[in-house]
């Protein structure tokens, strides 16, 4: 598209259309008349031309066809997936002429961008809006947990956009979340060449979860011995009837089980985990103890990934409830935090000297460059991210008990989002009410673990400084109290980090907007200081943009949490109502109803005009 928009010559090639002739002057002149207009001879003799084959495969046709082109065209483009060309093609020295060139997964700042372009051709509208933007990328990042699961590749990021806008399931049997995967696995085996017969999906998608299963029972990193794979298809096939038509498809070019080197597997991890969590949701009762092991082990990447997948399943609340359970049990020691003045009290002097303003933006341009650095930042951690360190999560969890359950809840928090996130409209409210208050009070009491005892936090300052004292680089010079007090603010603001963060994983987990009259409801039935936090947040979160409403719950948390009564809420308040405006686009009005509120200086952005002759 982009080539013809610039008038540059060119043809797409679908090499899966390509007939079975070997005149292959006639089969190029039919595709240039199903594209272009004009006379083909004419237009082949022209320089500089382009032409574009795509879904390579291993027929022999296919490599012909390409160099019967070559002699007509300087710039060719060959796409294949990644499977096809390394099987085939990777010391093909047919292709020795061309460069390799990979398509990665985009980072958070090309998927917004890929956002936006979506958002502007649908809406036909030039104006950006940054809280549709934002909903959008949630529902996208709730779907791609994973980087090595789903690959944040422009196509799946399409697909998901496209089945999120196109589709729902029917049925409503499985979610949003587990419809994106369904469509993505179904659009790859029809790809395959498997019959759209629902008896033919049907039979491949039970074959497949009762195969998902026994790799999890009896195979090691996703894959199971070829050996034990026969024996479990001779047993399959004494109890369930499968073609051969779809049983090859199923181990195709383009199907979604592969044999090699002696072990079968899935060839995309998500297929493994969308059909071990069907006959799980499907077999729940009898394997109910599993289950529930997961469930005390979530903190593992492998159980949480294998839970989540199972409850998008789920018709039966009984999953859900079990989750619920195991969640409000961790941590029970420890009271939710209220962040009341007396358990804040600690923060005082950091917030006072170490957390500056931010800096107001000057135009409407840098929102965008706010935006792009903060998305830099999701990427930047996403990639930091290794195998090592999640074993090393289960390796700590397996040392400490405490450590255990702050993991368990932290992964049940995200789990009991994925459940309010794409089962709202089949949940009772009174469900979806307990299932809010159980992620807030968890996270609450994972805030809780560093203020509910201000001895803890001296006992790790004086061993700090012990070892401190031991080093090479202790300063002699400065005294004793000198080296406690910033030992004690280091402790400190690693502690308000924590607690933040805690409440931002929270606020992140029940952020959906029809959830608002739940979390309403539930803060004035707390009334606490953290709930009222909470509330805000999740206003700010969720709303289409910054209007009365919001401007009046601004208001109420900075005059009721004024500076000199909390000055750790009014900071934090204060602080992403700043950050908010920063990276959002604000009616003037409002902005300066903001800064008001908050009382900061307000300067009106800088309007670049264009210049306009006079006619």
């Amino acid at each position: 598209m982009e080539f013809n928009k610039k008038s540059t010559p060119c043809l797409y090639v679908d090499l899966n259309q390509l007939s079975n002739g070997k005149d292959y002057n006639r089969e190029l002149k039919e595709i240039f008349s199903n594209q272009l207009t004009g006379d083909f001879d004419l237009w082949v003799k022209q320089t500089n031309k382009y032409i574009i084959f795509d879904n390579l495969s291993k027929e022999n046709k296919c490599v012909k066809f390409i160099k019967y082109v070559e002699d007509f065209f300087s710039n060719i483009f060959i796409f294949s997936s990644k499977d096809i060309y390394k099987s085939y093609f990777v010391d093909d020295d047919r292709f020795v002429e061309y460069y390799e060139v990979t398509i990665k997964p985009f980072c958070h700042s090309k998927q917004e961008e890929i956002i936006k372009k979506w958002v502007k051709v649908k809406n036909d509208s030039s104006e950006v809006d940054h809280s549709l933007i934002d909903s959008i990328e949630r529902n996208i990042n709730s779907i791609i947990i994973d980087n090595k699961i789903l690959p944040r590749y422009p196509f799946f990021i399409l697909s998901i956009l496209q089945t999120y806008e196109s589709f729902m399931p029917e049925n409503l049997k499985i979610t949003a979340y587990g419809h994106c995967y369904q469509a993505l696995i179904v659009a790859r085996l029809i790809k395959s060449g498997m019959s759209q017969e629902d008896s033919a999906l049907e039979s491949a998608f039970t074959f497949c979860s009762s195969l998902a299963f026994e790799i999890y029972q009896t195979g090691k990193e996703q894959k199971v011995d070829e050996s034990d794979f026969q024996t479990f298809y001779k047993d399959y096939s004494d109890n369930y009837i499968i073609k051969d038509s779809v049983y090859n498809r199923l181990f195709s070019e383009y199907g979604i089980l592969e044999k090699k080197n002696g072990k079968v597997k899935f060839s995309i991890s998500y297929a493994f985990y969308y059909f071990l969590g069907k006959f799980l949701t499907e077999n729940y009762y009898e394997y109910k103890n599993e289950i529930s092991n997961m469930v005390e082990s979530s903190f593992a990447r492998h159980n949480s990934l294998i839970l989540i997948f199972t409850i998008h399943h789920a018709n039966d609340i009984s999953i859900i409830d079990e989750i619920l359970t195991h969640t409000i049990c961790v941590i029970d020691n420890k009271k939710p935090a209220v962040l009341s003045k007396e358990e804040t009290c600690i923060f005082n002097s950091l917030l006072k000297n170490s957390l500056p303003d931010i800096k107001e933006r000057d135009d409407d341009a840098e929102i965008e460059v706010a935006r792009k650095k903060e998305r830099e930042y999701r990427t930047s951690y996403e990639n930091g991210l290794e195998d090592d360190d999640y074993t090393e999560v289960e390796t700590l969890a397996s040392k400490s008990e405490l450590l255990n359950q702050v993991f368990q809840c932290n992964k049940n928090i995200e789990i009991l989002s994925q459940i309010l996130k794409n089962k709202t409209g089949s949940l009772k409210k009174k469900k979806l009410a307990e299932i809010v208050e159980t992620i807030c009070d968890a996270g609450l009491r994972m805030a809780s673990i560093m203020l509910d005892d201000g001895h803890e936090i001296e006992i790790a300052v004086n061993f700090v400084y012990e070892r401190y004292k031991e080093s090479e680089d202790y300063n002699q010079s400065k005294s004793d109290s000198f080296h406690l007090n910033e030992i004690r603010n280091m402790v400190n603001f690693r502690v308000m980090i924590w607690v933040i963060g805690c409440i931002e994983k929270a606020v992140g987990a029940i952020n959906k907007p029809e959830l608002k009259e739940i979390v309403c409801e539930l803060v004035e039935q707390k009334s606490t200081p953290a709930y009222d936090l909470i509330k805000y947040f999740y206003i700010l979160d969720t709303s289409k943009a910054f209007d009365d409403d919001l401007k009046y719950e601004l208001d109420y948390m900075m005059r009721y949490y004024s500076a000199d009564k909390a000055i750790f809420l009014n900071r934090i308040v204060s602080l992403r109502t700043q950050y908010y405006e920063r990276t959002h686009k604000v009616k003037e009005k409002y902005r300066q109803s903001i800064f008001s509120s908050l009382g900061l200086p307000y300067r009106k952005p800088t309007l670049k005009l264009k210049l306009v002759e006079a006619a």
